[in-house]
Formats: C-alpha cells, structure tokens, sequence
C-alpha cells in the first residue's frame, strides 16, 4: 500500500500536522465496509473481525475519481467539520490516506489500528499513535459523485473514531454508523 499522506496527528485533543513511520505492529483493528446512496450494501463479511466488503460499484459502473490532493482536501474538510467534543478526546491518534485497502480486503474502507479508549490501561509514554486509515480508491469506486464521496469520507472517518472510543460495530449498526 503506497501511504498518500498524514493529515493529523491528534495528541489531547490538539491537532497537529506531520508524519509517522506507516509500517508498524498492529495492536487492535477494527475496519469499516460501507454502503452507498445508490443501494450498494454490505454482502460479505471479511476473516478479520469488523470488517465487510462492498458487493457493487456506482449506478454507472464507472468510479468517481478525483486527485490525491484533492481527496486529502475532502478529508481535511470531513476533520474540520466532526464536532469539537468528538474531536477534543481524540489522543495520540493520527489520520492517514492510503491508496488501497489491504490485500485480502480490497473493498475495505477504513481502519482502526490501535488500543480503545476502553482497553487502554498501561498505554502513554513510548506508545506509537493509534491510526485511523482511509482508503482512496475503495471510497471513490463506491462514490458517484463529489458529494457522495464526500458523504462516504464522513461516515468511515466517524465509524473509525467511534471505535477509538470503543464503540463495536453492532452498536455502531444500532446507532445507524455501520
């Protein structure tokens, strides 16, 4: 997977802009599919717990695509407009793009890698941040339109906050996030 950028890095609730190394043990990960307005739908569930895979394309068949900066740029807008007491908790959390999904995985949206809220215990000092990781080419393939893509960028950048803050992915299908 080619790592397109770093957009934060989220340390108490402070944002801040760099880079991390992208290669690196994975503690916890949790993934999200997702559906599109166009009624594509989760068909299959993956080997890996929470994750899921999309069965279909847009109505066209053919993807919407955008530049790398310019994605980077919805996503920037996705971050600017969480709600500031989502955003607030946020700790040693980064948010990366990537082009593709894990091999295995290739319809796979989003990931969190990292230790919850819940399951946090020992965690601090000398601890790497957590990632939040969202796939370009799965989200533009499932996207008609900017608007749809940018609705998509929405939906997996909160679904992947959620589990940082522990939230599974039943409750999250309870709470309409899955």
């Amino acid at each position: 997977m080619k790592l397109l950028t770093t957009i934060s890095i989220y340390e108490g609730g402070r944002r801040t802009r760099g880079s991390i190394d992208s290669t690196r043990s994975t503690r916890s990960q949790s993934s999200t599919g997702g559906t599109n307005r166009s009624g594509c739908a989760d068909l299959a569930s993956s080997g890996r717990a929470g994750s899921v895979s999309i069965g279909c394309m847009s109505d066209t068949d053919e993807p919407f695509e955008i530049s790398e900066d310019d994605f980077a740029a919805l996503v920037e807008d996705a971050i600017d407009a969480l709600p500031e007491s989502m955003v607030d908790r946020l700790d040693n959390v980064a948010i990366f793009i990537e082009d593709d999904s894990p091999a295995g995985e290739p319809e796979m949206l989003g990931v969190y890698e990292g230790i919850d809220l819940i399951e946090r215990g020992d965690y601090g000092f000398g601890d790497l941040p957590d990632r939040i990781v969202l796939f370009r080419n799965p989200l533009m393939r499932i996207s008609r339109d900017e608007a749809e893509l940018r609705e998509q960028i929405h939906i997996t950048l909160v679904h992947e906050i959620a589990h940082f803050f522990g939230i599974d992915d039943d409750h999250l299908d309870e709470l309409g996030w899955g």
